[in-house]
């Protein structure tokens, strides 16, 4: 069984969410590689995202689902406008002695968005109320 909950997004991404914090440090160190993508709500506990690159650009749309996923499975879950930060696997790195699923990140860019653990179903019935 492959570690993480995967979703298909918008262009075919694959994005893998951690379910706990032993597997936030899987899904973060073991299953991304370093041009892949990698999301965490900003300032609350949660599930490590990573977008599967595959060496493909990653366009903003999929940030945008991915970073719902962050939000849908952080402690910030019933908020709205929450911030997730994102960066590339490479420039996030384990707290040296710390917990696992503890790291620091450098280069992040932040998006606002709703949260939602199942961001594609809401777009498709949005979609279908238009």
């Amino acid at each position: 069984r492959e570690p993480g909950l995967r979703y298909r997004a918008p262009h075919g991404f694959t994005v893998v969410v951690g379910r706990n914090a032993r597997e936030n440090d899987v899904v973060t160190f073991r299953v991304a590689r370093s041009r892949d993508t990698w999301l965490h709500v900003q300032g609350w506990h949660g599930s490590h995202v990573v977008i599967l690159a595959e060496g493909r650009e990653v366009p903003f749309d999929t940030v945008l689902f991915a970073a719902r996923l962050a939000a849908g499975h952080s402690k910030a879950a019933g908020g709205d406008n929450v911030p997730v930060d994102y960066t590339v696997r490479k420039n996030v790195w384990k707290v040296k002695g710390g917990p696992p699923g503890a790291v620091r990140y450098t280069q992040q860019k932040t998006v606002y968005v709703t949260p939602s653990r199942n961001p594609a179903a809401e777009e498709a019935a949005a979609g279908d109320e238009g």
